[in-house]
């Protein structure tokens, strides 16, 4: 829904399960169209839609598809914003773990996806929305040849902007492929985003086609300052598709908050962990379990942060803390009202394993809405400012 002139808030469908077009396309009409309608009423509403690469395909091959979506999207007063093109195939469930950055952007089957993505969204796309496409990082850092697979990925992510540049030509259409940089990857800070823009061929770091999708609970578990981040990105000209809004989990280096996490050790999700220790060195771990296991690891006076993506409304969960009053930052809300994007997307997937840690019930959707109201709070203060 649009919040201003030129910034709009959704959430990410990919908290729904299913990878099938016909999965995806009832997790439309039967949550997310409820949800907008308490939300945002009788007022137009922009999807964060999730695309996995077989209902991508399904869709290009069969265009009434993209008809019947159009019709139903008029119907209901939705419209496309942005899609979800990271996880490739399934991402509830079962096991995900580093899987989810399979196949890396060195496969050209992460090129097709990507595209076919594309494809799809300049059909859907009002000509009045930029539309943004959030994809994975160019690889895991945790695989041991991710080194060969980064430069392999750079070309195929620089070929994936020249396409998106046909692509938004020749529908007239605004459409950015925006990079999500996460915990144990490449790139995982802004830092290491920059580096891969610079080594960009010159033509392809001029087009409006490529950039950033900027994850707070992300580079709050790096403990980078959110607002610095945004700045740097600014100054090197790096565009931002869209900011997901999410936090994580934090707290202190005690015994109790390292009993506390195993509850948060599950085997669906990949939770990379950062641990600053007192002279400020940062401790690494791609899982929660290792860190866990590390004594040496736990000594007083450090932080621990963890990718586990938190209901942005919760603000203690037993020891833990979460990475949300981050976003009331002053100078992080100044950047988002400047306009440095027009998208603002929730992106809290983990409802399913987070009840299951807190051994909390009640419905999803009623969750959903109350991080809407957070954030909406959240924009009211940006305004006022």
């Amino acid at each position: 829904m649009q919040l201003g002139d030129n910034l709009h808030l959704t959430y990410c469908l990919n908290v729904h399960a299913g990878e099938s077009w016909a999965e995806q396309f009832a997790a439309i009409r039967e949550s997310a169209t409820a949800i907008a309608r308490r939300v945002a009423g009788d007022k137009p509403f922009g999807l964060g839609l999730r695309l996995s690469a077989a209902s991508a395909a399904e869709l290009v091959a069969r265009p009434e598809l993209i008809d019947e979506l159009r019709r139903y999207l008029e119907s209901a007063n939705l419209y496309v914003l942005t899609v979800n093109a990271f996880p490739y195939g399934r991402f509830h469930g079962v096991p995900v773990k580093d899987a989810v950055y399979q196949p890396d952007w060195s496969d050209p089957a992460r090129l097709a996806y990507t595209l076919n993505v594309a494809g799809v969204m300049a059909q859907l796309l009002p000509e009045w929305v930029e539309g943004s496409i959030s994809t994975a990082p160019l690889t895991f850092k945790g695989w041991p040849d991710w080194p060969a697979a980064f430069e392999a990925g750079l070309a195929n992510f620089a070929a994936a902007g020249q396409a998106l540049e046909k692509i938004a030509s020749q529908s007239q259409r605004r459409l950015l492929l925006a990079m999500e940089p996460e915990p144990g990857c490449y790139p995982e800070t802004i830092d290491e985003v920059c580096a891969v823009f610079e080594r960009l061929p010159s033509a392809v770091r001029r087009l409006d086609t490529l950039g950033v999708c900027y994850d707070t609970a992300h580079q709050a578990v790096e403990f980078e300052d959110l607002a610095a981040g945004l700045r740097q990105l600014r100054e090197r000209q790096i565009r931002v598709g869209k900011i997901q809004l999410s936090a994580a989990l934090r707290g202190p280096t005690t015994e109790a908050v390292r009993a506390d996490l195993v509850r948060f050790d599950d085997p669906v999700y990949l939770h990379q962990c950062c641990l600053r220790q007192t002279d400020g060195a940062i401790r690494r771990s791609d899982n929660l379990r290792p860190m866990l296991d590390d004594a040496s690891a736990w000594q007083a006076g450090g932080e621990i942060r963890v990718h586990y993506h938190v209901p942005l409304f919760v603000e203690q969960t037993g020891t833990l803390a979460t990475t949300a009053d981050l976003l009331q930052d002053a100078e992080f809300r100044r950047i988002i009202g400047e306009g440095i994007t027009s998208t603002l997307e929730i992106e809290t997937y983990t409802w399913d394993v987070w009840q299951t840690a807190n051994r909390a019930a009640g419905a999803v959707a009623d969750g959903i809405v109350r991080e809407f109201d957070w954030v909406r709070t959240l924009v009211r203060e940006i305004s006022d400012q």
